[in-house]
């Protein structure tokens, strides 16, 4: 069943930690509470939301103030709950060293390029880059850190490369190279069968079946 799937949240580890956990959490329940058409009730989707996420949370929840919306906005008790959990685990990020951490990002071994960018976008959320500037600043760290010397030297053949430009050509580049690979492997295969049929074919014979017995005359026999 699909509600097996959300596990209580946990609330160990630094406040920079908790924050990011929330968010997954919280968005990974809101999938879960679109689809159920008897949580669309905000006073049950509020306790379906703090029954998920354990008693740990529960307890959290209990001793904070609820935070009203603004004057003249909707407001039920859910986003109630949502907007309370939200302030309380809200950190106060330091874009300055969260663009350092960016900055050292770089693609693992065997890590493809749709794995580095998703890893790069989530660590440039943290930076309080705009939308424009967010992609400007995860095109620039692909473009530094990816790990093929020959996929960068072909993404800086196009001046000023948009980020969906460059991704599209480094994942037609990735696949071109496994193919490749692949191919290579097998004709190597095939080279050392070649290779072992070759020196068979090379051995010296012994002549023997060639011969003929110095007592009986017949070839390929020999009397002892």
């Amino acid at each position: 069943m699909a509600s097996t799937n959300i596990q209580p949240m946990d609330i160990s580890g630094s406040k920079s930690e908790l924050s990011e956990r929330w968010r997954v959490w919280l968005r990974g329940f809101t999938y879960f509470a679109e689809g159920k058409a008897n949580l669309q009730n905000a006073a049950r989707k509020r306790n379906e939301l703090l029954y998920r996420a354990g008693s740990g949370m529960q307890d959290i929840f209990e001793n904070l103030t609820i935070i009203n919306a603004p004057e003249g906005q909707a407001d039920d008790v859910y986003l109630q709950t949502v907007r309370t959990l939200n302030a309380y685990f809200r950190v106060q990020e330091n874009a300055a060293y969260e663009r350092h951490v960016l900055r050292q990002l770089r693609q693992e071994p065997g890590e493809d390029v749709d794995s580095f960018v998703l890893r790069l976008r989530k660590q440039a959320r943290h930076c309080s880059y705009g939308p424009e500037e967010l992609e400007f600043a995860v095109r620039d760290q692909l473009l530094e850190k990816i790990s093929s010397l020959e996929l960068r030297t072909k993404l800086f053949e196009e001046p000023n490369i948009q980020l969906a430009v460059a991704m599209e050509k480094a994942r037609a580049w990735e696949t071109a190279w496994r193919q490749a690979s692949n191919i290579a492997e097998g004709e190597g295969g095939q080279s050392k069968v070649n290779m072992v049929k070759d020196l068979d074919s090379k051995k010296p014979s012994s002549g023997f079946g060639t011969k003929k017995c110095y007592a009986c005359g017949k070839v390929g026999h020999f009397c002892s």
